[in-house]
């Protein structure tokens, strides 16, 4: 999958999106094996718990984000 990253989403935002939850240093935290496939969420409830995002860029034309959410987590 081809990764471009950008500091600002296009005016025409994807509805889904990868969402980037929790970083320890710089790695990325991601689910075991045991867990679901990772998919694009659907954006809307996420974006209104988040506390604070960071717009990554693109990951096969999907809009990517780092998101700051309150635990437990929404949905």
């Amino acid at each position: 999958m081809l990764f471009i990253p950008a500091s600002q989403p296009s005016s025409a935002s994807t509805p889904r999106a990868w969402c980037f939850f929790a970083f320890i240093g710089r790695e990325l935290l991601l689910p075991t094996e045991t867990d679901s496939t990772l998919q694009p969420l659907d954006l809307a409830a996420l974006m209104d718990a988040a506390s604070s995002r960071h717009y990554l860029g693109t990951l096969a034309a999907v809009d990517c984000w780092a998101l700051v959410l309150p635990l437990p987590l929404p949905g």
